[in-house]
């Protein structure tokens, strides 16, 4: 009878014990869930808060560029510096820059916004430099976007490379007309040809619609031409057409302003006066030092021609310079 009575006895609390732990796993199991639900709800919270924080740096970013559209200098008369932050006025009309950053609300949390600008080098290849490259690209500037919200640990950013693509070309196709013009007059009236020009030595210009040598070298000299910029723009290549036999050479030297009177520097490729862009041959674009013709308003160049005799005289019969805006 005592026997039967302590297995009744430990039977109740072996079952007393299992609910104790049954109730103490699910407290866990409780928890666990809880705290599962906590961490789905805090991703979702930061997904959402990333997902509207690059759609607002997209807004911005494409903003900044609309401006650059409008007018390159814009971005590129910016403060270059990453501590130097701006936003895009929506207040006003044009959308302005403004120094500073930009507070907005989505959905009741707090984000701001702004970008910084940086100049561009090349390295000797042409391609854009991750650090410090060999020349400045005064076309191209890096646009950098930057959102952040509470609770962020640093928020997001991105860049985009932002150029000067807007291009014009000045076309001189005849000479015929004479000398002593300084100033091309009427630049964007595109019933007027330009077939005068400021001075020449040993060329041959009286031929409509070409350039040809009356000794074994000459050189002319253009009209000055006005892009009407008044910010000045960037000369991007300068290109000739015609024929060159062999021996014969055509080669450029330009020269840029701020002023239609000058002062007057005619530039080879590594930006002095001694130097020259010397072109391979007919059809064939030569890029030119932007660093030395940058934001400048007035340009014009000057033309050498060579031959080893007089009947091989190379004949030019286009003079294209290209530049942007």
């Amino acid at each position: 009878m005592v026997l039967t009575m302590n297995i009744k006895k430990l039977e109740r609390g072996q079952i007393l014990l299992e609910v104790l732990v049954s109730i103490t796993l699910s407290g866990v199991f409780i928890i666990a869930t809880t705290l599962a639900f906590s961490s789905l709800l805090f991703l979702n919270y930061n997904n959402r808060n990333m997902e509207t924080a690059i759609n607002l740096g997209n807004d911005l970013m494409d903003s900044v560029v609309a401006v650059a559209d409008a007018d390159w200098h814009n971005i590129y008369s910016l403060t270059k510096a990453s501590s130097t932050h701006y936003y895009i006025n929506n207040a006003t009309s044009p959308f302005l820059i403004s120094s500073g950053e930009e507070v907005v609300s989505v959905g009741g949390i707090s984000f701001t916004r702004y970008f910084y600008v940086d100049n561009v080098t090349r390295n000797s290849n042409g391609y854009i430099a991750s650090t410090s490259g060999v020349v400045d690209d005064p076309s191209t500037q890096k646009i950098t976007m930057v959102v952040t919200w509470p609770r962020a640990t640093a928020g997001i950013s991105f860049s985009k490379y932002v150029t000067r693509y807007k291009n014009s070309v000045f076309v001189q196709t005849d000479w015929s007309g004479g000398k002593d013009q300084e100033l091309f007059p009427k630049t964007f009236d595109r019933t007027l040809v330009n077939n005068l020009f400021a001075s020449s030595s040993n060329v041959l210009t009286s031929t409509q619609g070409e350039l040809s040598l009356t000794a074994l070298s000459g050189e002319l000299t253009s009209s000055v031409y006005d892009t009407l910029v008044t910010q000045g723009v960037a000369i991007n290549s300068i290109m000739w057409q015609g024929t060159q036999p062999a021996g014969a050479t055509v080669k450029f030297q330009v020269a840029s302003s701020n002023n239609s009177i000058g002062p007057w520097s005619y530039l080879g490729a590594d930006g002095t006066n001694v130097t020259y862009y010397t072109i391979t041959g007919p059809d064939t674009p030569v890029k030119i030092s932007r660093a030395d013709h940058n934001n400048k308003r007035y340009m014009r160049y000057r033309v050498f021609l060579g031959a080893t005799s007089v009947p091989a005289t190379p004949i030019v019969t286009d003079i294209i310079m290209n530049w942007s805006r």
